[in-house]
């Protein structure tokens, strides 16, 4: 597998993940988002139930108007129904009664801030804010969850059609405020968001070390590609890119004499020795024109530069490199090796 082919296999699995972990956290939420209403909803039922027994099952038998229970003992239920509502973490609990055609309330806890200022209310209070599905459970007997407004705020509520000991109908309430199943349900997208960002999180390091080890290798590549490994210098694929940017390019080629016979005699490490060196030479050598050395094969350098010299001048500098470079020695265990270099030159 080519390295393009496995950037490309990488960007892609980095792709697919970051969809399948938003998936999964978009999916995750809605479960969530289920299990919250669920939970909600099971609340308002258990606090209906409680309701019926705090009252009893046989109190609204006795309701025919606003006077058949005394003031001390509306109280009485309103304060047990309160306590049940702190304790069950809901807002409202409360018992209606329907006659002639109206909705009234005959029990019904309290907040706090209603206790502190007073707020009692009555009994047998109209209900002026009841839905055309509430006064229909009064007749179709199906219990209901809905979502309204009334003038003590907006709520999410459920409602059971009772019927009592001797056949007397009415409802019983629950209710927990939208705004506090709001912020629930933001919560549950701030833990979902937070899930996503870790599991995005704990696969930057990956990437980090994935793009820094690429980067490295494409540069070693790009290395590869344009330098000679053994000596540093450009090679031919570097000379024919810089001889594009050249108006009059001109290239003096340099070989070493009887090269394959010195590796034979000496070793290729004397021969690795040997190419270094020269190309150490060159490269000072030229280091004052603006001269650029190329090693193109085993044995031969590349001199590229940009000017319009005769060919007797041309002839001239090959053979100045090949006096100053070759005709120095190279010590090989206190034995000289002459003449290493011959040359010719390309316009």
């Amino acid at each position: 597998m080519n390295k393009k082919l496995s950037r490309i296999l990488f960007g892609v699995g980095i792709a697919v993940y970051v969809i399948a972990t938003v998936l999964y956290v978009i999916h995750d939420f809605h479960v969530k988002l289920a299990q919250k209403k669920r939970e909600i909803d099971d609340r308002l039922k258990y606090a209906v139930a409680a309701a019926v027994q705090i009252i009893g099952e046989d109190f609204h038998d006795k309701i025919k108007d606003e006077k058949s229970i005394s003031r001390k003992e509306y109280i009485d239920n309103v304060e047990k129904l309160s306590r049940y509502c702190r304790d069950a973490d809901v807002k409202y609990i409360y018992t209606m009664f329907m006659k002639g055609g109206k909705v009234y309330i005959t029990s019904t806890s309290i907040s706090d801030e209603e206790r502190k200022a007073g707020e009692y209310g009555n009994f047998f209070d109209e209900y002026t804010d009841s839905t055309q599905e509430l006064k229909n459970s009064f007749v179709t007997m199906v219990p209901f969850f809905e979502e309204a407004s009334d003038k003590w705020g907006n709520f999410r509520s459920y409602i059971m059609p009772k019927t009592s000991v001797n056949g007397q109908v009415y409802i019983v309430g629950a209710d927990i405020e939208i705004k506090n199943i709001d912020k629930i349900f933001r919560n549950s997208l701030f833990m979902s968001i937070v899930t996503a960002f870790f599991f995005i999180a704990i696969v930057i390091p990956i990437v980090y070390i994935y793009v820094v080890m690429n980067k490295k290798y494409m540069e070693d590549m790009i290395k590869n590609v344009y330098r000679d490994r053994l000596t540093g210098l450009g090679n031919r694929n570097k000379l024919l890119e810089d001889i594009k940017d050249l108006k009059t390019p001109n290239i003096i080629l340099l070989n070493i004499n009887s090269f394959k016979e010195l590796n034979d005699f000496y070793g290729h490490q004397i021969g690795d020795e040997i190419i270094i060196a020269l190309a150490k030479r060159l490269e000072n050598t030229v280091l004052r024109y603006k001269f650029e050395v190329y090693r193109m094969f085993a044995d031969e350098y590349a001199i590229m530069f940009d000017a319009e010299p005769t060919f007797e001048e041309l002839g001239f500098l090959g053979r100045y490199f090949i006096e100053v470079v070759g005709d120095e020695p190279f010590n090989y265990f206190e034995n000289d090796i002459p003449e290493v270099l011959k040359g010719e030159s390309i316009e």
